[in-house]
This record gives structure tokens, sequence and C-alpha cells, in this order.
């Protein structure tokens, strides 16, 4: 079983790490909607991808999509708890884009 998912685990890196670099290559020809859809499905193959999460919050803030770009980052700051690389490159990416990663607090009705 733990061999098992040691290889599942691989396999989730290697398609998010791929879907990475089909994003960056998708922007730098500047065909931006294929490279939301990378970056969207290397986060769903792996969540906590700060690297993928990052990119997609750039491309959205650039787009006008604050609201999307900071639940991306909040999404992966969630997955990669306890992981100070990926907790870093987002909070990076957060504080670039000045978005706030404090979650929001529920109205009360």
């Amino acid at each position: 079983a733990e061999r098992y998912s040691e290889q599942l685990g691989r396999n989730v890196r290697r398609v998010a790490t791929d879907e990475v670099r089909m994003a960056n290559e998708a922007e730098t020809y500047g065909n931006d909607g294929a490279a939301l859809r990378h970056y969207r499905r290397a986060l769903n193959a792996h969540p906590g991808h700060a690297q993928a999460a990052a990119a997609l919050a750039h491309l959205l803030y650039r787009f006008g999509h604050e609201e999307q770009a900071t639940e991306a980052l909040r999404t992966t700051l969630a997955h990669s708890h306890g992981l100070p690389a990926a907790e870093n490159g987002v909070r990076n990416a957060a504080r670039e884009l000045g978005l706030d990663l404090t979650p929001p607090v529920p109205e009360e009705e």
C-alpha cells in the first residue's frame, strides 16, 4: 500500500509539472487561454502546486479577475500547509499582486 501511495504521488506531481510546462509554453506564444487551462489542470492534479497557483493568479489578476486569483492562492495555501517553500511561494505571489489571503469573515444574518 505504501509503495502504491508513493507511485501515485509521483504520478500526480509529474502530471502537474507537465501541465505547468505546457502552460509556460502557451504563455510564451501568447495563448493565455491555453495557459489558464493548463495551470488549472495542474492544480486539479496537485492542489498544493505553488508554482501553478502563483502563475494562474498572475494571469487571472492581469485579466481583472482579482477574486479568482485570490481564491486560487487561498486554496493552494490550504493544501500546502506544512510545506514552507510552497507556503512562501503562495504568499510571495499574493504580496506581489497586493492580494489578501485572509479568509473572508462570513456575514451574520
